[in-house]
């Protein structure tokens, strides 16, 4: 039997990483024990388990009420469509797809040779994904068997993509008013995550820590709330200033910023006394801007405003109140940094229970999973064939060397 190269990587899970990776590493004389023609036995065994499972859950009652079980044509679908083969022509064709997508642009000329390449090639990329779907429904059924095509949500999504990419087809034919469905073909790329299972894992994740974020917003919204409430309760109407002259700003107070003069466009502008747009006048602009302060996106522009600020009608002074800024250090390490740590902790949590739960382990607790690993450990291991010393005088001396 063939071995494991294993200087190659594999789409393996987590058992048979711990086992590959033991056996690559031999940090041990125990892990030497660990021999690779066994570990094959078992990757080899246990994807052929999978596979057997695989095709024992769409094979289960008549689909679409023609196909039996039994059905050659459909054992013969079913064989193809549980491959790995099947799957990574198809993660090709999704590839092309958005290559496809990437280069089909609405300047395109109507005559041109690669309008005419992309349009072939969207026929042929939708004509493939319809066969797809086709034998995935002949194979499993299409809604009443369990485990049938629509039954799986992962499946609804591609159906949808494959509806979307019919319909962009049937609008070539001169539907004027409907060709802002065209964009929705860049939910093509969505089908990479239907056929990856890492991906499916991740985006799974964060669907179950959607009800835990809803606590996490709600304490960001009233952490939101308590800065806004001070902002405007510091710098309520004293972030205005003379405008729109850049040499007006720290020179006129409200009661001198009148008239106006000519731009250096030659056109006679008025002087205009008005707030940036981000203040904290009110509760609802106060909100906004310690959002976007928090969003880290031009946030240093308002705290250098705060930390010019004089008065209400007065001019600003280059750092008059420099201590303000204190107050934008705190909102953003609990805003930015403390809050978004306990998002993202929330989302890993979920992850972890999940790939937890696909590894069959979420009933075991910490130390039941290390016995379960030594168990396996165990059973791929062998003791070792222990050389006695020779007897003789001149084998002893040739034993070191030889």
């Amino acid at each position: 039997m063939a071995v494991i190269d294993f200087n190659k990587k594999h789409a393996l899970d987590g058992d048979e990483v711990l086992l590959t990776a033991l056996v690559k590493l031999n940090p041990t004389p125990f892990t030497q024990a660990l021999q690779k023609e066994k570990v094959n036995d078992y990757l080899l065994q246990k994807r052929k388990a999978n596979k057997l499972h695989k095709r024992e859950l769409a094979l289960k009652g008549n689909s679409l009420g023609l196909f039996s079980p039994r059905n050659r044509f459909r054992i013969w679908l079913t064989k193809i469509v549980i491959s790995r083969k099947f799957d990574t022509f198809i993660h090709f064709i999704i590839f092309v797809s958005c290559v496809a997508l990437v280069l089909d642009k609405p300047t395109l000329e109507d005559g041109s040779a690669l309008k005419a390449v992309l349009f072939y090639l969207d026929l042929v990329i939708t004509t493939l994904f319809i066969i797809e779907m086709l034998a995935k429904i002949i194979s499993s059924g299409f809604y009443f068997p369990k485990g049938s095509y629509l039954s799986d949500s992962w499946n609804v999504l591609d159906g949808t993509i494959v509806f979307i990419s019919i319909l962009n087809l049937s609008l070539s034919g001169g539907l004027s008013y409907l060709k802002a469905i065209r964009a929705l073909r860049a939910f093509r790329a969505l089908r990479v995550i239907t056929h990856a299972k890492s991906m499916k894992l991740v985006v799974s994740s964060l669907a179950r820590a959607l009800p835990a974020l809803s606590n996490v917003c709600l304490i960001v919204g009233m952490s939101f709330l308590i800065f806004a409430i001070m902002g405007n309760q510091f710098f309520s109407g004293q972030f205005a200033y003379c405008q729109p002259f850049p040499e007006d700003r720290y020179s006129l107070n409200q009661d001198e910023c009148i008239g106006g003069k000519l731009n250096e466009n030659d056109e006679f502008v008025n002087r205009v006394w008005r707030n940036p747009p981000y203040n904290f006048d009110n509760f609802g602009s106060a909100f906004l801007t310690v959002f976007e302060v928090c969003s880290l996106e031009g946030w240093t522009e308002v705290m250098y405003t705060a930390m010019d600020i004089t008065g209400r009608g007065l001019h600003p002074i280059k750092n008059n109140a420099w201590y303000s800024a204190f107050y934008f250090a705190f909102l953003i390490m609990i805003g930015s940094v403390f809050l978004f740590s306990l998002i993202v902790s929330v989302i890993i949590v979920k992850y972890l229970e999940m790939k937890t739960e696909s590894d069959g382990q979420s009933f075991l607790t910490a130390g039941q999973r290390s016995w379960v690993v030594t168990q396996k450990l165990v059973i791929f291991s062998r003791p070792f064939r222990v050389s006695e010393s020779p007897t003789g005088r001149f084998m002893r001396l040739r034993m070191p060397f030889f």
